[in-house]
């Protein structure tokens, strides 16, 4: 299928090839996009580099946003 392609070609789970497909047309903003973004299961497996921690831990705060009702 093109979707396997795509999934191949740029390493793509199948998970996250199928959360986007489930999700893109509901999609009105960039916020939404972004989120539906971080729900890739390529992104839970980046590790945080030590010495970020904190940064992140300070920026959190700022970024919170709430989920749309039909994300998961």
């Amino acid at each position: 299928t093109p979707y396997g392609k795509i999934s191949a070609m740029f390493n793509i789970s199948y998970e996250t090839i199928q959360i986007f497909l489930k999700y893109i047309t509901n999609i009105s903003t960039i916020q939404e996009f972004l989120l539906l973004i971080c729900h890739a299961k390529e992104f839970q497996e980046i590790p945080v580099r030590h010495l970020e921690e904190e940064v992140i831990s300070n920026m959190k705060p700022r970024f919170i946003i709430e989920e749309p009702s039909y994300f998961i």
